[in-house]
């Protein structure tokens, strides 16, 4: 009896292993404990950011880096980019599990393959996450260190308080930036892999295949909704260098991390929609011939039976025509595009007012 406890313990120890094959990064280790808290978990983050930025207003005040209850939003962007950053994860994460549960049934593997699947979906790999943090905080050591005129903005001042905090809380954003960059890379990879190797392809249940999609999607638009804060907060937002550079960077991940993980699940659709018209084409060749041989030598019947058939089988290569390969639903481009243009048609505008009605 012994024996066989040891042995079933054993097995649950060897089936956990199987489904967490690496140890969890330090971001899903705060995500885990925010969840543990209570509260939803953007209610947290919403508290933690306000509360960062009071401390850093009501420093700035005592410090006179400008006057009592004047509130400044280059403070409140980036105070809240951090947190930002990784409540996206937060909420990418449950997001990307919701979903691959909802659609389990549309998944070719077992339970266990299955546990295994939405581990590597939702955590990421200890070590590489923390390399990713620690390049993107020596990236902003340098660049505050060589470039500095591109922070003048931000009050970036060692020699008082709030400038202390605002400097620890500029490369707390930078640490998180990488860690997201990792993030978006990782999952999004992981999510084309599940799509390549796991799930059913089936050309009229696309449901599937547009919910990977609603996670490249997701995952971009919080990108561009850090770029666009900065272009509408940051004036003349394109002198400074270092911002310049992390705003271009975050449109060019935004459309990469879209496209990218999708054209394995587009190839998949081709294949699947060039199967379905062979077979259409099978079928209309061998009914047509069904319906010449009949003509002249059969009864009304059959020769509308065969019309028919015909008929249907001319309706499916028409609607199989018009079905989509590309996994997303329509319009999605065009509100991806949208987005991708605002900060620039943003700067565009300050640019334009500043020079005709600020003389």
């Amino acid at each position: 009896m012994a024996s066989d406890t040891t042995m079933n313990a054993s097995g649950v120890q060897a089936q956990e292993a199987a489904a967490r094959p690496y140890a969890p990064s330090w971001i899903n280790r705060v995500t885990a404990f925010v969840d543990r808290l209570g509260p939803p978990f953007w209610f947290v983050y919403f508290v933690l950011w306000l509360a960062l930025f009071t401390i850093l207003t009501i420093l700035r005040w005592r410090d006179g880096v400008y006057p009592m209850g004047t509130l400044s939003i280059s403070d409140v962007v980036l105070s809240g980019t951090g947190i930002f950053f990784v409540a996206l994860v937060h909420y990418l994460d449950r997001w990307a599990s919701s979903k691959l549960m909802e659609y389990r049934w549309a998944i070719k593997a077992s339970d266990q393959e299955g546990a295994a699947l939405l581990y590597q979906l939702t955590v990421l790999p200890a070590l590489p996450t923390a390399l990713a943090s620690l390049i993107a905080l020596v990236f902003a050591i340098l660049t505050y260190l060589f470039l500095p005129l591109s922070y003048r903005f931000l009050n970036l001042n060692l020699s008082t308080p709030s400038g202390a905090l605002q400097l620890a809380n500029f490369f707390l954003s930078w640490c998180t930036f990488g860690m997201l960059s990792y993030h978006a890379f990782r999952q999004l990879k992981m999510g084309s892999f599940i799509t390549t190797n796991y799930l059913r392809i089936n050309l009229f249940q696309l449901n599937p295949l547009y919910a990977f999609a609603g996670l490249a999607l997701r995952t971009a638009a919080g990108w561009l909704i850090v770029a666009s804060a900065w272009a509408i907060t940051t004036p003349n937002l394109l002198e400074h260098v270092a911002i310049l550079v992390t705003v271009t960077f975050m449109q060019i991940v935004a459309v990469v991390t879209f496209i990218t993980p999708l054209l394995g699940a587009h190839a998949l659709l081709e294949q699947e929609k060039a199967r379905l018209q062979r077979d259409i084409g099978h079928r209309m060749e061998t009914t047509i011939g069904a319906l010449n041989q009949s003509i002249g030598t059969s009864d009304n019947e059959e020769l509308r039976e065969l019309n028919t058939v015909l008929s249907s089988l001319l309706m499916a290569e028409q609607r199989l025509e018009k079905t989509p390969t590309w996994p997303w639903r329509p319009g999605t481009i065009r509100w991806l595009s949208t987005a991708i243009l605002l900060p620039l048609a943003l700067w565009v505008i300050q640019t334009l007012m500043q020079r005709f009605f600020m003389r």
